[in-house]
């Protein structure tokens, strides 16, 4: 494993949740794309990823959390405006039911 990079600040690929900073990042050669990020406070390895698990974690990111719009403050009032739009729909839809039966 080869150091590619030293982390003080969390970045698209080594996320906040439950992650220590800063971190040395280690590539591997190993045809898969491998990364390790190693904790500069435990000694312990803090995430391991390769391009296989990355993507799907970036498709659910994109996919669960809009991580694709950049601006945090956008991005959180879309996910408001979903979450307003979804809960609207589930109660016209009982309200539906009751008239309906």
């Amino acid at each position: 494993a080869k150091p590619t990079a030293y982390l003080t600040a969390y970045d698209r690929e080594y996320l906040n949740i439950f992650r220590l900073l800063p971190v040395h990042r280690f590539d591997a050669a190993d045809g898969k794309g491998s990364r390790v990020y190693v904790s500069t406070l435990t000694g312990s390895v803090a995430r391991f990823t390769d391009d296989r698990r990355q993507w799907e974690a970036d498709l659910f990111s994109n996919l669960h959390k809009l991580a694709f719009i950049e601006n945090k403050d956008l991005r959180d009032f879309v996910l408001t405006a979903m979450t307003g739009g979804i809960a609207l729909v589930s109660l016209l839809g009982i309200i539906l039911f009751f008239q309906t039966r």
